[in-house]
Parts: structure tokens; C-alpha cells; sequence
């Protein structure tokens, strides 16, 4: 609105289909203010450009389509009803947008693939602790950083943040922690 742009609305689109079939109004705003959307946004087909009742009907307008894209993916379209006659004002809103987009579906990206470490890393844990080998790691210095609960419990501890961080010579008799170190090293 302060840049004299009456209305806007914008849309994502849906699926990986190109042309997408699909889109989500997911911000809109008219001369009344920001248009409330149902939770998640509002669908609609995609070649509609805006969902339907969106659009004035009451008076003649004018919009212009900015696409939303960075050069690997597109990302939805922008509608602008037409305010400021320099072109450069929907260009640079497209390219803030485009931009915001972008970073946000990568912040998305980073949180799931965190998501699948911290699944993976519990899997893996789940799987060792339930092991009735002795599995354990050491670090460069000896210390330990993984053991499965047989190991903790062999040595005494009821449980891994206990053990984590000690040697054997935090454990052993100097000489029997001297021959276990040599030997991993």
C-alpha cells in the first residue's frame, strides 16, 4: 500500500508438475487491508492465476504477473494491481519475494534433512544398544564418545553420559588402560 499498489495477492504452487496444475494463495491484500485465508492458504487452479472471488468485480483494474523464481526452481506468481507507472517498482518486489522465497524453502530444506539425522542417529543407537556385543567408539585420545548399554553396564555406569568422555585410564589399573590404549592406536 505505501508504494501505491492497491492490492496484491501471492501464490505458490503446488507439486513438482511443470506446468503445475495447482497453485495456493498464501498473502493477499486489498484496498480494505490484508484478505483473511483459510489456514495453510487458499487452492485454486493454477491457469486461474487468483482464486475465484478474489478479483474485483466492481470496477475496472489493471494487474501485473510477476512470476516468482530463482534460476533452478519456480516458486508461485505475484499479482500487483497496477499503482506505480515505472515497471522497476515490480521487478525489484519480484525479486524481493523470489529472494525471500528462496531462503525460506531452504531453511525448510535444512530443518528436515536435520529431522532425518536426528531419526537416523536415534535408529542407530536403538540398534547398537540392543546389541549384546560390546560396540563402542573412542576419539583420537582414547575418550569414549559411543558405547551400547552392554558396554555401560560392563563397566559400571547406568548410563552413557557417564562413560562418555573417559578413558581407560579413567577406568583400568595404569598398566591394563597402557596395553588397552596401544592396542587401539
Amino acid at each position: 500500500p505505501q508504494l501505491g499498489i492497491l492490492s496484491a495477492h501471492l501464490s505458490l504452487y503446488e507439486g513438482k508438475d511443470r506446468p503445475p496444475e495447482w497453485s495456493r494463495l498464501v498473502l493477499a491484500y486489498d484496498e480494505k487491508g490484508r484478505v483473511e485465508l483459510e489456514t495453510g492458504g487458499r487452492r485454486f487452479l493454477s491457469r486461474q492465476l487468483a482464486p475465484d472471488g478474489l478479483l474485483p468485480r466492481d470496477r475496472q483494474y489493471n494487474i501485473v504477473v510477476e512470476p516468482l523464481y530463482s534460476r533452478e526452481q519456480q516458486y508461485g506468481l505475484a499479482l500487483f494491481e497496477v499503482g506505480p507507472q515505472d515497471g522497476v517498482v515490480y521487478e525489484a518486489l519480484r525479486g524481493q519475494l523470489s529472494s525471500a522465497l528462496k531462503g525460506i524453502l531452504l531453511l525448510q530444506e535444512r530443518r528436515q534433512a536435520e529431522e532425518m539425522v536426528v531419526e537416523e542417529r536415534n535408529l542407530l543407537h536403538t540398534l547398537i544398544d540392543n546389541m549384546p556385543d560390546y560396540v563402542y567408539v573412542k576419539d583420537a585420545e582414547g575418550r569414549f564418545v559411543v558405547a551400547n548399554l552392554a558396554v555401560v553396564r560392563q563397566l559400571g555406569f547406568a548410563s552413557l553420559d557417564e562413560l562418555v568422555g573417559k578413558s581407560d585410564f579413567d577406568l583400568f589399573p595404569q598398566e591394563l588402560a597402557a596395553r588397552y590404549y596401544a592396542d587401539e592406536q
